[in-house]
């Protein structure tokens, strides 16, 4: 339905009434220089009237909305997939240790028996008392980690830790 200049002075000069389709009254002011003079409304109660009509959407339910829909539920399906792999792959990584322990429990248990941890003591405190300040040598500290398996052991034991710790916090910066 179009308004005449009428139609709007009709609306203006009875304020009980409004107009059925507020699209078409709108379009009409925009377009007539008299109805907008006539009605020439302060700017803030122009913009509440602006704001208060809905204005169709430019975006398109099955050009825009759905096919987006579609690629965010095909991004969940995939995490889950994914999720569902972690699970049973973490499992097997930590029953790989506990195979290998025991197949080689002879050869683990005998490991404390070999660590003499007095005279790895002893050898920790002649070696921090022989080295000499001033010349630094990396090559005698290669030497004392090959001697002493507990230093060897405590090595590899801190580097699985911070791997670990490493791995957990990848995990919670992915999430």
């Amino acid at each position: 339905m179009r308004y005449s200049c009428e139609d709007i002075k009709y609306f203006l000069a009875h304020d009980d009434m409004n107009p059925t389709n507020e699209q078409a009254f709108l379009i009409h002011l925009e377009n007539c220089k008299s109805c907008r003079e006539e009605t020439a409304l302060e700017p803030d109660l122009e913009e509440i009237l602006a704001v208060s009509i809905p204005r169709p959407s430019p975006l398109s339910f099955r050009k825009d909305i759905l096919p987006e829909i579609k690629r965010m539920e095909r991004g969940k399906a995939k995490q889950s997939r994914i999720e569902k792999i972690t699970f049973p792959a973490i499992m097997l990584i930590t029953f790989i240790p506990a195979v290998l322990t025991a197949l080689f429990w002879d050869d683990i248990r005998s490991i404390p028996g070999s660590l003499h941890l007095a005279g790895a003591y002893d050898r920790l405190i002649t070696f921090i008392s022989g080295m000499d300040l001033s010349v630094f040598s990396l090559a005698e500290i290669n030497a004392f980690i090959g001697e002493t398996p507990l230093l060897t052991l405590t090595l590899i034991s801190i580097t699985a830790i911070i791997w670990a710790f490493s791995i957990m916090e990848a995990q919670k910066a992915l999430k």
